[in-house]
């Protein structure tokens, strides 16, 4: 896979996660989750043409839905709804644009898995006491942080963040992996195994640690123009230097991305087997 491509294969990172909740999350238009999911996403756009006035009056909209959500939801959906009202209430507060449109993409993506969470337990009717739903609903947790952790890996790139939500990840996953059958216990802690995994690995296959070789390389040899040479060729060395950087680390991030959606089908999967 040549590097140019690998490169503009990460940077479409951000608008194919936004299709994919898009196209994946069909909800009732009316039901107050999708309103307050809207509003968010009028707000992005808002944002995006410098609209204050709509920008805040879709804030307020979504937070009146979620409020709603906060009254009626389960033990679960209301704790995660306080949070993305309190984060609102945070991003009403911050001063730069740079700063608001972080926090209202991430408070997008996170109520896109919120409803995405909604709609697979009324898919599942998993309101029972059954022993399978008790797992279910754990596995549909783990889901949800999972989802939120998708952001902070590639999108916002905040480590506390991450570590957070898999966290949180990896302790519902271990309430489901205690409460089933063993072949899906085996299966949960495998999953467990390689999303820790997911943190830390580098560039894996041959190809990819040969490009990475490379570009170390070339990383090396122009910081050593730029520190022999004149000023204005000294400038140029130093943002070509920036940009080898840039690719390794997209190298490094493209076969993530592709590692946790590999992760999320095996999680989506396990719904299968309970």
């Amino acid at each position: 896979m040549p590097p140019l491509s690998i490169k503009s294969s990460v940077l479409s990172i951000a608008l194919a996660l936004t299709c994919a909740f898009s196209n994946s999350v069909v909800a009732d238009t009316s039901n107050p989750l999708t309103i307050a999911h809207q509003q968010l996403e009028q707000a992005k756009q808002s944002l995006n043409t410098g609209d204050t006035e709509a920008f805040n009056k879709n804030l307020k909209l979504a937070q009146e839905s979620l409020q709603t959500v906060a009254m009626t939801g389960d033990d679960k959906a209301k704790n995660e709804v306080h949070a993305l009202m309190l984060e609102i209430q945070q991003l009403q507060a911050k001063d730069t644009s740079e700063d608001k449109e972080g926090a209202i993409s991430r408070l997008w993506h996170k109520s896109s898995a919120l409803l995405e969470r909604e709609v697979t337990q009324l898919s599942k009717n998993w309101h029972d006491a059954s022993q399978a739903n008790k797992t279910l609903k754990y596995l549909l947790d783990a889901r949800l942080h999972f989802n939120y952790a998708e952001h902070d890996l590639f999108i916002n790139h905040d480590p506390e963040n991450l570590k957070s939500e898999i966290e949180s990840t990896l302790s519902y996953l271990e309430k489901a992996s205690s409460s089933t059958k063993p072949a899906i216990h085996k299966k949960i802690e495998t999953i467990k195994i390689d999303i820790m995994h997911l943190l830390t690995d580098k560039a894996n296959t041959e190809e990819e640690q040969a490009i990475i070789k490379s570009l170390n390389l070339a990383y090396d040899s122009m910081l050593n123009v730029s520190q022999n040479t004149h000023s204005d060729l000294k400038t140029k060395s130093e943002k070509i230097s920036l940009e080898i950087k840039t690719l390794q680390q997209n190298i490094i991030l493209l076969k993530k991305k592709e590692q946790y959606d590999e992760l999320m089908k095996r999680l989506e999967a396990l719904d299968q087997l309970l």
